[in-house]
């Protein structure tokens, strides 16, 4: 019997549960591969815990990096921070191990705005580096170019079917085609949905799992040079729930991206500024202000 001769409610029922089993057959995929790098996940899990900035590259945004690893300067006291300005001590070059950063101390031999160093091309020659690593360490997901392309076709079959069903209808001189419509673009939502598997955020959780007590010792830390605890606390969980003493000298330097508008709020045009630390009491009355990561 021919699916396209159904009635309306008919071919919708019939509509839902072909969805449903390339939605499972689509699942069943993603699953196997998630499987399949588990083995990559909790080997990277160990081998980037004891490094702030592998972890900070997880995060999926290279500024992030950069952030952390000013953090990690300031805190070891290579770096001064000078209200909006930051500055090397002297000789701190001889004493940083890692190429990102000598380039950031390299940057800050004179005194500069804290900002300048996300226009650094050396900088950011560096930080690509690190990510380069990630990928030299095994930080590849397998099978996502394959869930890619079964998703789009999984998609178009699915829109094909439904196109079809609609021509038939339209020919027939029925034009109640909106649930046809609705359905298909809701499917085609929850199969972005069910192909969507990022292996980085996998690690991070993995990692922050581990860093759990950290975070919750996050109201009471301090610049801590021997054991670069912040550092690592910035690198897991991101630039919020700072302490107010921290959070203030981190927001004068403008280093923090513009916290999102509050729709609504009187206070949002204050928060969001990058005078934020100045506006907002050191973050305790800003909602955003401490956050970005």
């Amino acid at each position: 019997m021919n699916p396209f001769d159904w009635s309306g409610p008919e071919f919708l029922v019939f509509y839902f549960f072909l969805s449903c089993l390339i939605l499972a057959l689509l699942g069943c995929q993603k699953y196997y591969f998630r499987w399949k790098n588990s083995g990559v996940i909790k080997a990277l899990t160990t081998d980037v815990e004891t490094d702030p900035y592998l972890i900070a590259g997880l995060q999926g945004r290279a500024d992030t990096l950069v952030r952390v690893a000013l953090v990690a300067l300031l805190e070891r006291g290579l770096l001064q921070a000078e209200g909006s300005k930051l500055k090397a001590v002297p000789g701190a070059v001889d004493y940083a191990r890692h190429p990102l950063d000598k380039a950031i101390l390299g940057l800050y031999r004179n005194s500069g705005e804290g900002k300048a160093v996300f226009a650094d091309t050396i900088v950011w020659s560096e930080v690509r580096k690190v990510r380069e690593q990630l990928l030299k360490m095994g930080l590849h997901d397998q099978g996502k170019w394959l869930r890619i392309f079964s998703g789009f076709v999984a998609v178009g079959f699915l829109w094909l079917v439904a196109l079809a069903k609609i021509i038939v209808a339209l020919e027939r001189g029925h034009h109640n085609i909106f649930f046809l419509l609705i359905m298909a673009v809701v499917v085609a939502r929850v199969v972005q949905k069910v192909m969507t598997d990022n292996i980085e955020a996998r690690v991070l959780r993995g990692v922050r799992e581990r860093f759990v007590q950290l975070g919750a010792r996050s109201p009471f830390l301090q610049w801590n040079g021997m054991t670069g605890e912040f550092t690592f606390y910035v690198a897991v969980f991101g630039f919020t729930n700072l302490p107010l003493g921290i959070a203030s000298t981190i927001q004068s330097l403008d280093i923090l991206p513009p916290a999102p508008p509050t729709v609504g709020s009187s206070s949002s045009s204050s928060c969001g500024s990058s005078s934020c630390g100045s506006s907002c009491g050191g973050g305790g009355g800003c909602g955003g202000c401490g956050g970005g990561g």
